[in-house]
């Protein structure tokens, strides 16, 4: 089967070879498609040329990410709870997302908590420790997020425990004002300046070591954010304003949204 040896020839490559056999010029690339592969690469580098050193806008440069729609996955939970009776759920102490303290007196200043943050099925949320801090120069911004479905009834709550007397004045006097929807992105550089406008006052909470305040209760649809205001009550001056508090996730939560049932 093999004995016969066959001989193979190289292709040739010198110019007077390929005009002596114009049939290899099938096995080459032919000069057009390689004038077609330098004008496209031409092409992609003037393009990244372009791009980095004139910054076009190709569509995404400006996209606020962690601003958009959330999708529900609750579908059709209306329609099963119209035709049932809904079964009892506890209350849901929700944490919030974000806290930051921001001061009137210097508008265009970050003031750095240096805490850190976790994902976890709220969202980001505070590993550790987080401070509220409120008096007649700072304010502390605060964002929730709702969670499930049919738990869309909603208050405030702030409780002081005894042992943190140190850190309040009896009897402060602190509103708790709403704010426009705000992007999570706010929170990464929050200023006074730029926080967002106030919407309504929802309560003014009377602050004072071993006693809680609660707000009244609210529509809050669910997966949407609340941003809240807490600052010095400005129509009870010169009453005592002065809360300077830190909380921590894996023990007590003083301020939190609470969710009730309301199916």
């Amino acid at each position: 089967m093999f004995s016969q040896h066959r001989q193979y020839e190289s292709v040739p490559q010198a110019i007077e070879h390929i005009e002596q056999n114009p049939g290899i010029l099938d096995q080459r690339i032919p000069h057009r498609w390689m004038t077609c592969i330098l004008l496209l690469t031409l092409l992609n580098l003037s393009f990244i040329t372009y791009h980095v050193f004139f910054g076009v806008n190709f569509g995404t440069q400006n996209t606020d990410i962690s601003n958009l729609d959330y999708r529900s996955t609750y579908i059709g939970f209306d329609l099963l709870y119209n035709k049932t009776a809904a079964p009892y759920w506890k209350q849901i102490v929700n944490k919030p997302r974000y806290i930051r303290v921001v001061s009137p007196t210097k508008p265009d200043q970050v003031i750095r908590d240096n805490i850190q943050y976790d994902l976890t099925p709220d969202g980001y949320v505070s590993s550790l420790l987080e401070q509220i801090f409120v008096d007649k120069e700072l304010s502390t911004i605060v964002q929730f997020r709702t969670i499930d479905w049919g738990m869309e009834r909603c208050k405030l709550v702030f409780t002081v425990p005894k042992n943190f007397s140190s850190g309040i004045m009896s009897n402060s006097q602190i509103d708790v004002w709403a704010l426009d929807s705000e992007s999570p992105s706010y929170f990464v550089n929050p200023t006074w300046r730029k926080r967002p406008k106030r919407v309504n006052l929802v309560t003014t909470f009377t602050l004072s070591p071993g006693e809680s305040s609660v707000s009244s209760n609210f529509p809050c649809p669910s997966a949407s954010n609340y941003n809240f205001e807490l600052a010095c009550s400005a129509t009870s001056l010169p009453a005592p304003c002065y809360v300077n508090l830190v909380q921590s996730r894996s023990h007590e939560i003083m301020f939190y949204l609470e969710q009730s049932q309301s199916i």
